[in-house]
Order: C-alpha cells, then sequence, then structure tokens
C-alpha cells in the first residue's frame, strides 16, 4: 500500500526545473497581469493563468516561496498598499478605498493583512512616511 502511495505522489511532482519554470511564469504574472487586484482571487483561477492544476502552484507557492496561497497574495496587496500611501501627492481617499483597489474584500482583512507584513497600522505607516516626506 505504502508503494502505491508513492507512485501516486509521485505521479503529481514536477521536475526541479519545471517548477522554476513556472515559479518565473508565475511571477511574471503576479508583476505584470496584476491578478491579486481581483478580491475573489482563487487558487484555483491563478493555477488556470499559469496553466497549472491548483495542487501543483500550491506546491510551489509552499515549497519554493515557503508561504501559503494567502500570505503570497496579500504580499504583493501590500506592497501596493505601501507604494499608495507612501505617495504624498498620492490622494486615494479613505483606507476603505485603497483596501479596495489593492484588491482587499474590506477594511478589517486590509488592516490585518498590513500589520501581518508591515508590523504597523496603514495609518501608523501613513504618518509615519508622511513625517519622512518632509
Amino acid at each position: 500500500i505504502k508503494q502505491v502511495i508513492l507512485r501516486e505522489q509521485k505521479k503529481y511532482e514536477l521536475e526541479p526545473e519545471q517548477i522554476d519554470d513556472y515559479l518565473r511564469k508565475l511571477l511574471h504574472l503576479m508583476e505584470t497581469g496584476k491578478p491579486y487586484l481581483d478580491p475573489n482571487l482563487t487558487i484555483g483561477a491563478l493555477a488556470r493563468q499559469v496553466c497549472l492544476p491548483y495542487y501543483q502552484l500550491s506546491q510551489i507557492i509552499n515549497k519554493k516561496l515557503n508561504k501559503n496561497f494567502f500570505d503570497f497574495i496579500n504580499h504583493y496587496r501590500i506592497e501596493d498598499a505601501r507604494k499608495l500611501l507612501a505617495n504624498p501627492g498620492e490622494k486615494r481617499g479613505t483606507m476603505l478605498q485603497i483596501a479596495y483597489d489593492v484588491g482587499f474584500n474590506s477594511k478589517s482583512s486590509f488592516n490585518k493583512a498590513f500589520k501581518k507584513f508591515t508590523g504597523m497600522t496603514p495609518s501608523e505607516f501613513k504618518k509615519k512616511n508622511k513625517g519622512d516626506n518632509r
């Protein structure tokens, strides 16, 4: 039984070269296509864009980037939010509008993710950067 299970698992594994190729394709898509701006993005939808089964994409994100899917996506969202908040000339309106603009469904999920990645709330980050730009 163990041999059958191992044989089945190996059937679904990618070769190291394939993993690197798909990772490059994924990172290029994230930078150019910005699929993370879709608040309803799922791993299945992202996997289809990269032409991979969702479980293989999940393995690549987990093993090569040491992140889960949501941390991977939220990293890009938070980076966009940081750019918006750090730009003194940018008038985006409320924090809720910024949250929506970068792909979050709610202000609370935006605040939670922002704090996880930066160690501060979006408001604290904005105030700190406002002071740095004087």
